[in-house]
């Protein structure tokens, strides 16, 4: 017997799945969407080059190049996107319309993808299986990211349904909403990192093509299913897929003409009751009912920045105040406008456009991009594409207690952009947990930086000063070791607010400089008053 080997499956010239005989040369899948150079392999036939409308071979390899990205659409379905350096594997497909079994075994050997399921996923758990260098997936639901990244670590978000992770270490299963991580060699866990995900087409994964443009990374962790449909869901309905309306019309029962009795009325008024002329206090505003922030009054914000005059570095806007007033796409949620006009335009409305946009109770982060202006008196420019500036705003904290520490941990975040706001695909912020005295103005800080290219960055520190105030402050910390950046000293540039009802969440923009290089990004934080 002749076997054809990818990733963890092997094939074989005829397949004989649930009593259904499947060729290996049968055309499986449609390419949807192709962009960039991708290609395709399959058994004892060259490589070629795939386009839209293409077919896809049962026992195939897919493999994007840096600037690939590609979306297949299989026969039960179920579609696959694959983001730029990704090699993936149909390493065992069988399906027939209508008919009550199928199975599918696909492989993931490095990259990402996304994927909704079809018939398959949807009706027959068991046949449908993902294979990975580091844990293989079993598929109790239809909607979930997978990124390998670096190759030894797997991350994954369910969308919708559920997930199995298996390994020789252990099993986790994964609900709808939730995050999880496995290393080679360790059992899978949950994890608060959701993976980073390049977006398949260049104007954005979504479900509506209006509003955010020129996706390229995207980190949610944990995500709501309105972050997915809004921030990374490409699977657009195709128009022959809307349901059809049954034009035959339905006979009316005839009407019967005898009049019907009316109820006879009381005529005696009912008293009613009395009105308490207590106006109800209605609580604290909070963070607005709606998906997105509202515009108006009471914002701060935060980020980072590379200006042609001073260099990279953070806003440094210093405001001890929250009277900021700030608008928003009403699509997407991206921030739009932000300031005390016209005395303190700290962002003009209409010089920049937004990305990867992500709102989270009071908070709301994302990248400026492809513009010229200013951000917080800093002159900035990106008209030549491929720079992106980080930033963080929210709705200023209520009822900030006057002593005592308040603790927050990473709740998501931007993209981590290099010196001048260049995309990173390799690196990833890990952890930012903070602590801020808010009686003698001190901090704790636990971050984690990892990159691929430069090593792990990690910042411990524990009683440094912070000045301005909770709605307003910011840090410089030397404490930032890396075994290979730091050898000669590395800075972190700190600023941020607190925000929502109670100071629960926490905004901040920050900068990280080694020897040789800078990293910079905003974060979404999660907490509160600690005991």
């Amino acid at each position: 017997m002749n076997y054809f080997k990818f990733g963890h499956g092997l094939l074989f010239a005829g397949l004989m799945v649930f009593g259904t005989s499947v060729s290996v040369a049968e055309t499986v899948a449609t390419v949807r969407f192709a962009s960039g150079l991708v290609t395709a392999t399959a058994v004892s036939q060259p490589s070629r080059t795939l386009a839209k409308g293409d077919g896809i071979e049962n026992a195939s390899r897919i493999e994007t190049a840096a600037n690939g990205r590609v979306q297949m659409r299989f026969t039960d379905g179920g579609l696959v996107s694959l983001m730029p350096d990704s090699t993936f594997s149909v390493d065992d497909y069988a399906y027939q319309e209508g008919a009550d079994d199928g199975s599918l075994v696909f492989g993931l050997l490095r990259g990402g993808l996304r994927t909704m399921t079809g018939a398959i996923g949807k009706t027959r758990h068991e046949g449908y299986q993902l294979n990975t260098p580091v844990a293989t997936l079993g598929i109790r639901g239809t909607q979930f990211t997978v990124v390998l990244n670096p190759p030894d670590t797997l991350r994954v978000h369910v969308g919708e349904g559920k997930v199995v992770i298996t390994n020789a270490s252990g099993t986790l299963e994964v609900p709808a909403g939730r995050n999880a991580v496995v290393t080679l060699g360790s059992a899978p866990e949950f994890s608060e990192q959701g993976p980073m995900y390049r977006a398949t087409a260049p104007m954005g994964d979504r479900l509506v093509a209006t509003g955010v443009v020129r996706h390229d990374v995207l980190i949610g962790p944990p995500l709501t299913d309105q972050d997915i449909l809004r921030t990374i869901d490409d699977f657009e309905p195709l128009p022959s897929e809307s349901p059809s309306v049954d034009p035959v019309p339905v006979d009316p029962a005839p009407i019967n003409p005898t009049p019907i009795d009316p109820i006879p009325v009381d005529p005696t008024p009912i008293d009613p009751t009395p009105i308490d002329p207590t106006p109800i206090d209605p609580g604290p505003s909070g963070p607005p009912s709606s998906a997105f922030l509202s515009d108006g009054p009471g914002y701060t914000a935060a980020g980072a920045l590379y200006s042609t005059s001073t260099g990279p570095g953070t806003w440094q806007q210093g405001m001890s105040g929250s009277g900021l007033t700030a608008e928003f796409d009403p699509a997407t949620g991206g921030l739009l406008s932000l300031g005390d006009f016209p005395s303190l335009p700290v962002v003009s409305p209409g010089e920049f456009e937004t990305s990867h946009v992500v709102t989270r109770g009071a908070l709301s982060w994302g990248d400026f991009s492809y513009g010229s202006g200013t951000i917080a008196g800093n002159s900035v420019s990106m008209v030549d594409g491929g720079q992106y500036m980080p930033y963080v705003v929210g709705l200023a904290a209520d009822n900030i207690p006057t002593t005592g520490t308040l603790y927050y941990s990473l709740d998501g975040a931007t993209s981590v952009r290099g010196m001048h706001g260049e995309p990173l695909a390799e690196a990833l912020l890990e952890r930012f947990d903070l602590g801020l005295n808010v009686g003698n103005q001190t901090y704790t800080l636990d971050m984690r930086l990892n990159t691929s290219d430069f090593g792990i960055y990690n910042a411990v520190s524990n009683g440094g000063s912070w000045t301005g105030s909770p709605n307003g402050f910011r840090f410089d910390d030397s404490a930032v070791s890396n075994a290979d950046g730091c050898s000669y000293g590395c800075r972190l540039e700190v600023e941020g607010f607190v925000a929502g009802h109670n100071a629960t969440q926490a905004g901040v923009g920050y900068l990280l400089i080694d020897n040789d290089h800078a990293f910079m990004g905003a974060a979404g934080l999660v907490g509160g008053e600690g005991l």
